[in-house]
């Protein structure tokens, strides 16, 4: 039976997706595509972002539970994360209380196609819930996670889950917020 915390990020991925989907279903492509007044990214760049950085994060995180594994950091929580992890956390949940410059590496291409950033997002979604799975039984807290924006910035592999469903949400909040700025 999987640990109540990663049942926890299971499920926000899943309504994470649902999101995402009513999104994509309920516009059309113009929409999408179409950037805010204010220079914004479109919908769907905000989806492609997200695909993005999970795309650039996964690697880092199979390592990560590899390593622990290897290393026999087992446990079974609830796991309590230090100052900085849930400061991060709460900074990237929306509504946006900081804004912040996306790292090169996270960045989306410019307007790109709606169906492949969906399906790239669903895709590498599924993927984070098989780690989820391979998490199990590990010590959440104790194995950390090197961003492959930063290699000074390391986060206990607990808190990268939880802060990378936090960051769909914050994204498909500002994919929302344009269509509802554009009149759509």
């Amino acid at each position: 039976m999987p640990s109540l915390e990663l049942e926890d990020y299971a499920r926000q991925i899943d309504s994470a997706n649902a999101a995402a989907k009513a999104i994509v279903d309920n516009h059309s492509s113009a929409e999408l595509t179409k950037p805010t007044a204010a220079g914004g990214w479109s919908p769907a760049e905000c989806i492609a972002h997200i695909a993005k950085t999970l795309e650039v994060y996964l690697p880092s995180i199979r390592a990560a539970l590899a390593d622990g594994r290897a290393q026999g950091l087992t446990g079974e929580g609830p796991f309590h994360y230090g100052f900085f992890a849930r400061m991060f956390l709460w900074m990237i949940e929306p509504p946006v209380r900081l804004r912040t410059k996306t790292p090169t590496v996270f960045a989306p291409r410019p307007q790109p196609d709606v169906q492949p950033a969906l399906d790239s997002y669903l895709r590498l979604h599924r993927e984070l819930q098989r780690l989820l799975q391979e998490a199990d039984g590990l010590d959440l807290a104790a194995i950390r996670v090197v961003s492959p924006a930063n290699a000074k910035l390391k986060l206990p592999v607990g808190a990268v889950f939880g802060v990378l469903t936090a960051h769909a949400r914050r994204h498909l909040w500002q994919a929302r917020r344009a269509l509802s700025e554009s009149g759509t």
